[in-house]
């Protein structure tokens, strides 16, 4: 009876599925968030100091690397390992980018901050797609 009792209990657990499901969408809108303060920092640029930019893009790039390792070590689904890998490898382009707009702005280099914010942009369409890619397939499961 206590047998029984026991492996009834194991089967009640949260399917990999589900707690996919669960942890995989806070992330994804941490990411969109992070999109909307970077894009806003990208078009306030003008009014802020080469100390303030290097500084603000330092931290979306950290912040952006927080996101890509808790993503990172999620179990996604088999049928959704390629797409994740795929986000995975975008944010860590996007966080490339951030950060060589960061070291062209403490450098005072804005020649280097246009090519890193042309790259930001090019990634930035990657990794939009990316995540919304993963994330359909999410809501789908």
């Amino acid at each position: 009876m206590v047998l029984g009792l026991a492996l009834a209990g194991a089967g009640c657990g949260e399917s990999d599925e589900d707690k996919y499901k669960e942890e995989f969408p806070p992330l994804s809108r941490e990411l969109f968030g992070l999109g909307k303060d970077v894009g806003r920092s990208i078009k306030g640029a003008s009014n802020s100091t080469n100390e303030q930019l290097a500084a603000d893009f330092d931290n979306y790039a950290e912040q952006l690397g927080q996101v890509q390792q808790e993503i990172d070590e999620l179990q996604p689904p088999d049928d959704l390992a390629e797409d994740q890998e795929e986000l995975v490898s975008s944010i860590g382009d996007v966080q490339g980018a951030l950060e060589d707009i960061a070291k062209a702005a403490s450098q005072g280099d804005a020649q280097a901050a246009r090519r890193a914010t042309l790259d930001l942009i090019q990634s930035s369409e990657d990794l939009r797609s990316s995540r919304s890619k993963l994330s359909d397939a999410v809501r789908e499961l």
